[in-house]
């Protein structure tokens, strides 16, 4: 099952070691950053990373990792 959560700092190690996750903390944010995962049976598999302007959420970066995974979504 696919779950959609907030980064946990926990998260930050794995995700910068792995290249195609790695935009997703090294964006420069313009205002207050948020993150989520994607993750599949413990696995992150993508994720999005944005910042928040008055009460709107903009997104900056989405990375879904392999080709298959982003045709079953």
């Amino acid at each position: 099952m696919i779950n959609f959560r907030s980064m946990k700092l926990g998260d930050l190690d794995s995700i910068y070691q792995d290249k195609e996750l790695r935009p997703l903390i090294t964006v420069n944010p313009k205002g207050q950053k948020f993150a989520v995962v994607i993750e599949e049976d413990g696995q992150i598999l993508g994720g999005a990373t944005g910042y928040v302007e008055n009460n709107s959420a903009l997104l900056q970066c989405i990375i879904i990792k392999n080709l298959e995974q982003k045709r079953l979504y």
